[in-house]
């Protein structure tokens, strides 16, 4: 794909289609092997020791990076490693209703970012207890719900920044990449940014070529019908890409 070796294909869970983003806690072992696969690649294109981004973004709309994002992030904390995961799809910011309440991606910029998720994740947990009175069951929130306290949104390692203001779009438009990513070196090992569609926004674009890894998820379909001659234009100026052949919602 565009003159780059395919890293590999992500083999398709039916879980995808039945629980959505929820389904990434509970990967199949042939998932988990290949995210691995994905996060050794990525990391070893790297220099150690440092502070490194891996922007996924993707051919099209429906090109899976929202899962592979998340699928990522996870697979990293689960390994040890300090984690941000941003949503920065701007059209379509799944990630941020996934998590339900996150940390505003202005908070980034401003160095509250750690603050900020502590007060978040009290407010979820206040959420959850309340929804829990009001239907009158002790079991608290539903399991995998985003203020339940487990799953993907609670990980250990894994912190989260999300789009849940028009100020937290806004300043997704007129940031600097570079600046956002020097402002976590040294507090997170890793930061993982979901682009969506590559050429859906300047935003993602411009990460493109300062991000130290891109991941360009190509759905299966995509490789005969898309036109990639404007994708490869917007990764000309990138550092290393790796394409990832996607069957979310695929059979």
């Amino acid at each position: 794909v565009l003159g780059r070796p395919v890293v590999g294909e992500m083999p398709f869970s039916p879980l995808f289609a039945v629980g959505g983003l929820k389904a990434v806690d509970s990967l199949l072992a042939e998932v988990c092997r290949f995210v691995d696969d994905v996060c050794v690649r990525a990391e070893s294109a790297v220099e150690p020791g440092v502070t490194f981004s891996v922007l996924v973004v993707g051919v099209t709309r429906d090109s899976g990076t929202t899962t592979l994002a998340i699928s990522l992030a996870r697979r990293y904390a689960d390994n040890g490693l300090d984690v941000m995961l941003i949503d920065a799809d701007l059209d379509h910011p799944e990630l941020t209703e996934h998590f339900g309440s996150p940390t505003g991606i202005t908070h980034l910029f401003t160095g509250d970012w750690q603050a900020a998720s502590k007060v978040n994740e009290a407010t979820a947990r206040l959420g959850a207890a309340t929804r829990s009175a009001g239907s009158g069951r002790s079991g608290g929130a539903r399991s995998g719900s985003p203020a339940s306290g487990t799953g993907t949104a609670r990980r250990p390692g894994l912190s989260f920044a999300g789009l849940p203001t028009r100020a937290d779009q806004m300043a997704l438009r007129r940031s600097s990449f570079t600046d956002l990513v020097a402002t976590l070196r040294g507090a997170v090992n890793v930061v993982v940014i979901d682009g969506g569609p590559l050429l859906a926004s300047a935003s993602s674009a411009r990460s493109a070529s300062v991000a130290d890894v891109v991941l360009l998820a190509v759905p299966v379909d995509g490789l005969q019908r898309h036109d990639l001659g404007e994708i490869a234009s917007a990764l000309e100026g990138a550092r290393e890409v790796l394409p990832v052949v996607t069957r979310i919602g695929s059979s």
